[in-house]
Formats: C-alpha cells, sequence, structure tokens
C-alpha cells in the first residue's frame, strides 16, 4: 500500500486505494489543523479529499452517507507527535498557541511584529493591524516600489494572513485605568485581500473555532442594519438546524443591530461586526471596500477575560508597558514627534509616582526636575510671556509643565 505520496503524485491517486484507506483508518480522529485541501473526487456516493497539513504530512478526508470521517496514510498515523500545551492565561503561551492555530488553519502565513513604528506617515505609532497593508488593501502598489515590493504585494493580493501586532492608541490616554483601555496593546490580526472564497463567513467561523480553543464565546455580538444576514454566520452548527414557517430559527449568542457598526481609518473602511464577552469588546471583523477583510481582536483583552481579571491593568501599569515598548521600538525622548510623545509620557509616569529602573527613565526624571526648578526661580519674573518665549528662551515647555 502506498502510505505517503509527492505533490506531482496526488493526481494520479486511484480512487480505490484512498477508499481502502478510507476503509482501514475512517474511525481515527482529526488532530488539529487537517485541513488543507489539495484534490478530491467522487466515487460511489462517497467524496474523498486530499490533504496535507505543514507539521504532519497528508491526510485523506471522506464524506458519504452521512459520515464525515477523517483518515491518514499509515505512515503519518505512527508518526503523530503529542501536541505540545501551552499556558493560554499568559501572555507568551497565548501567543504560541494562535500562533499554532494560525498555522495549521489553511496554511495560514504568521507573523509576529515586535515593534510599534508606523508603516506611513499619518500616524506616530502603528494604531491598527491593518496599517501595514493599506495599500494591499486599496490594490495599489506604490509607483517607486522596489521588485521586493512588488513580489511581496503579489503574494499578499487574494491571500489570508494572521498576524499580532503591537499598537499605541495616544487617543485613549484619557481613557486608560477604566478596566478596557491601554495606550499599548497588541491586536491579533485575519487579513484577506479581494481572496475567492474567504469572506465575513469565514472570518466569523474562524474567532468562533479560535476562542473555543481557549473556552470562550461570545455573550453578544453586534451587526450593522444593513447586513442582517451576518447575524446567521454565528449558527451554532453543532445544533440541529430548526425552521419556523419556512424561517431559519436563530441559534446563536445574543445580537444586537448597531447602526455604529462601521469602520475606518479615514482611508479605507466598511461595515463591521463586533464580539463582546462579559460586555467588554475583544474584537470586530470589518469588511472593507466591500470584498476584503480585516479583524482586529485584542490579545490583553482575552488575556484578562481568561484570567477573570477585574481590570486590564492599572494606569501605572499602561503607562510603564508604553514606554517601554517606544523604547524598545528604538525610539528616545526628545522635542519632536515621537520622543515628545515619549517624553509626554514619561512625565506623566513621574507625576503619577511611577518608578522603573531604566537608565532613560531616570535620566528624564533628572531633566524634568532640574526645569521644573528653574521655572520656579523664573516664573514670577515673566509673569506676562507667552508659551513660545519659555520654550525659545529657556527650553521650558510650559505644556509640561502645567499639563
Amino acid at each position: 500500500m502506498v502510505s505517503k505520496f509527492a505533490m506531482d503524485d496526488a493526481y494520479a491517486v486511484q480512487a480505490d486505494i484512498i477508499e481502502g484507506w478510507y476503509t482501514k483508518y475512517k474511525s481515527m480522529d482529526l488532530p488539529n489543523g487537517f485541513k488543507r485541501v489539495l484534490y478530491s473526487f467522487s466515487k460511489s456516493g462517497v467524496s474523498v479529499a486530499l490533504g496535507r497539513n505543514e507539521k504532519y504530512g497528508y491526510f485523506i478526508c471522506a464524506y458519504g452517507q452521512g459520515e464525515y470521517s477523517f483518515v491518514m496514510t499509515e505512515a503519518d498515523s505512527e508518526n503523530i507527535p503529542a501536541e505540545e500545551v501551552f499556558d493560554v492565561k499568559t501572555k507568551e503561551g497565548f501567543i504560541k498557541h494562535f500562533e499554532r492555530f494560525c498555522r495549521e488553519y489553511n496554511y495560514l502565513d504568521f507573523e509576529v511584529v515586535d515593534n510599534v513604528r508606523a508603516y506611513d506617515d499619518t500616524t506616530l505609532f502603528c494604531p491598527a493591524g491593518m496599517q501595514k497593508y493599506k495599500n494591499v488593501f486599496k490594490a495599489e502598489c506604490p509607483e517607486d516600489a522596489d521588485k521586493a515590493v512588488r513580489r511581496q504585494y503579489m503574494k499578499l493580493n487574494e491571500s489570508v494572513i494572521a498576524n499580532i501586532q503591537p499598537c499605541i492608541r495616544m487617543n485613549d490616554l484619557d481613557d486608560i485605568g477604566d478596566g478596557t483601555h491601554l495606550l499599548y496593546f497588541n491586536m491579533m490580526g485575519l487579513f484577506a485581500f479581494r481572496t475567492p472564497g474567504f469572506g465575513v463567513r469565514h472570518a466569523v467561523k474562524f474567532w468562533l473555532d479560535f476562542l473555543e480553543t481557549i473556552g470562550l464565546k461570545p455573550d453578544l455580538v453586534t451587526v450593522h442594519p444593513d447586513k442582517q444576514d451576518w447575524i446567521f454566520y454565528y449558527q451554532d452548527e453543532t445544533v440541529e438546524q430548526k425552521y419556523v414557517d419556512d424561517f431559519l430559527q436563530y441559534n446563536g449568542p445574543d445580537f444586537l443591530l448597531d447602526p455604529d457598526c462601521t469602520w475606518t481609518d479615514g482611508e479605507i473602511g466598511g461595515y463591521c461586526t463586533e464580539f463582546y464577552i462579559k460586555d467588554v469588546e475583544i474584537g470586530n471583523i470589518v469588511n472593507p471596500l466591500g470584498n476584503c477583510i480585516d479583524c482586529g481582536f485584542g490579545l490583553e483583552r482575552i488575556l484578562y477575560i481568561l484570567n477573570n481579571e477585574l481590570t486590564i491593568a492599572t494606569d501605572l501599569d499602561t503607562l510603564k508597558e508604553t514606554i517601554l515598548k517606544i523604547l524598545d521600538s528604538g525610539y528616545t525622548p526628545s522635542n519632536l514627534k515621537q520622543g515628545y510623545v515619549l517624553r509626554k509620557l514619561l512625565r506623566e509616569f513621574v507625576k503619577k509616582g511611577g518608578e522603573m529602573d531604566h537608565e532613560v527613565f531616570l535620566d528624564e526624571k533628572d531633566r524634568q526636575r532640574k526645569i521644573y526648578d528653574r521655572w520656579l526661580l523664573l516664573k514670577d519674573k515673566h509673569k506676562d510671556k507667552s508659551p513660545e518665549w519659555w520654550y525659545d528662551t529657556h527650553g521650558i515647555d510650559l505644556k509640561m509643565i502645567n499639563g
């Protein structure tokens, strides 16, 4: 019996051989991730698909007469290693678990980004995972792009990819400490760019399947009134479907029709659907331009729910994590752009009584003390001077003093 074969030979596999494997192995369970279909055909009422998994090799999937079974080649079935178990309640374990899920989910390309640098000049830091792919969403490859960029663009078009992207949103500064908002957070992304056979329905299933692997499911989902049919993408497929007066009864999570279920970054946007657990929005699926998929789920928010914590982090914790991530991304305090934001956050951190054993923090703390002392000596002598005069003459930023 042939137990393994190369891709080039896959199309020559005889139906009777595969049916023989089906008969022998149909009682075996399917290991996670055996989902990549390479070849399929039907014979004698049985539909058979040949697939391949990056880690384990080839497998056979057979459907027939109410049965839905997966079988493998004999060699593969004898050599499947025990699957490593990750502690998904820790950040490191959660990321590894998500990466494995993505890589085994139809061969999704996966990337963990390690910095918060912006991908264009519209923002100082990366605010969302989709920013990296804006040109791909718009189907626009920059005219001055080199060959490597053009190849990457062509590779991404009509593909599905996943990543974890560190993000910073400074407009959340006033909301930190409320239990759900962070300045720096990690966004779990899933993106499809005009990909045949992958739309909102498939994205919903992807996230429902992933949440199930960590023991979660949404309590509430929202959709725009113009997209009410999306609600049925949340149907529980394990429950027998029931019809009343020829209408399918809904058996998914609670839902809300919300006219605000749209999202845009200012250039690219579309209708969206949102996932909630314990009254916290954990992520959304956007349908940019009506033909793409842009998903963003909050890693820290999901961890907070998994660990039954009352709040994600205190304002001091959030400030500290944000400062360290900006430093790790290669920025230093200055009076311009990212450096100015970093200096502002350091000052806020000092003002709130924060401490950290980091050279940049200690230097900036000493610098701010000296500036404040200088201002105390001079402020009564120059009460009528403008903020511009203070900055140009003494290097004192009154926004930092009075902020």
